[in-house]
């Protein structure tokens, strides 16, 4: 009975308390400020020239269109090579594949679901190694 006169006041002195409010501020230069209140100063780094900031950024590189539709079809080949190997390795069914009957048993639903996911890796693939080669074709 004690114990949960104990606990029971515990718990409605841990409602009573309440929580902060915490305000945060991210400067343009990346700093995070935080706050209890909502009007915050701004931080010095904030009042910099834009020219500063933009020169601190950095610059994405220049791709060239042809380059990055190489880079597409080699990633194209690339995964449909690693389905099909996939594919390769899972025809031997895995334990709990197998129905227990006679002899040496019969594939069972989970077998089948699984070549069935392997097949529609491989057509992916395929359909993405056969959309990133038309361009290609295009520009000959």
């Amino acid at each position: 009975m004690k114990t949960t006169l104990f606990a029971a006041a515990l718990f409605f002195l841990a409602t009573g308390v309440s929580a902060q409010s915490v305000y945060t501020k991210v400067s343009s230069a990346g700093h995070v400020t935080f706050s209890d209140r909502a009007d915050v100063d701004p931080l010095p780094e904030a009042a910099t020239a834009p020219e500063d900031t933009e020169k601190s950024q950095a610059r994405r590189p220049y791709i060239s269109p042809r380059l990055a539709a190489n880079v597409n079809a080699s990633e194209a080949e690339r995964r449909l090579a690693q389905a099909e190997r996939k594919r390769r390795q899972g025809v031997e069914p895995q334990p709990g594949e197998r129905t227990q009957g006679s002899g040496k048993g019969v594939l069972n639903y989970r077998y089948w679901r699984r070549q069935e996911k392997l097949r529609l890796l491989v057509e992916q693939a395929q359909h993405r190694l056969n959309a990133t080669h038309r361009p290609q074709l295009a520009a000959r």
